[in-house]
């Protein structure tokens, strides 16, 4: 993995996708990944704070902020074969308001709960629908399936 910082650039790329999208691999859990220094600092992982962005052989990369060697604020997180986070993140987890997009074009919007949706908006195949989630199943889990679905009327007036 490398570490590069915000003079630098990154490829942006993606890691897996739940059964809402139909794959079933496991996403790379970010926290596992941080175990080698930063080669534009030569600081230990876990003590990188402010903004950077980090990358490894597997095509996953975030660009965002650390505290203490975990994402904690603003940030994108890109997974190989699957897709996208943009969001709020505390302690490495994604939490608070974000959006997930499969790289299939599927798209959720919602509030997270460390790194597993609550509810919120998910637009499929033309569709927008409200959802909700159990708030106990990761994002990244191929069993994730919401517990409510409605579509969600668009008014005209």
């Amino acid at each position: 993995m490398k570490i590069i910082d915000s003079a630098q650039s990154a490829t942006s790329s993606n890691s897996q996708r739940s059964s809402l999208t139909g794959n079933s691999q496991p996403m790379t859990v970010v926290q596992n990944l941080f175990s080698i220094n930063c080669i534009c600092h030569q600081q230990p992982m876990e003590a990188l704070n402010g903004y950077h962005i980090v990358q490894d052989q597997q095509r996953f990369w975030y660009e965002g902020e650390w505290v203490m060697g975990k994402q904690q604020g603003k940030g994108k997180q890109f997974f190989s074969q699957v897709g996208m986070y943009e969001g709020e993140f505390v302690a490495g987890e994604l939490q608070g308001m974000g959006n997930f997009r499969w790289l299939q074009g599927q798209e959720f919007t919602g509030q997270f709960n460390q790194g597993c949706p609550i509810g919120g908006v998910f637009v499929h195949g033309g569709g927008t629908f409200s959802v909700t989630f159990d708030g106990k199943t990761k994002i990244s889990d191929p069993s994730l399936a919401p517990t409510s679905m409605s579509p969600v009327v668009m008014s005209t007036r």
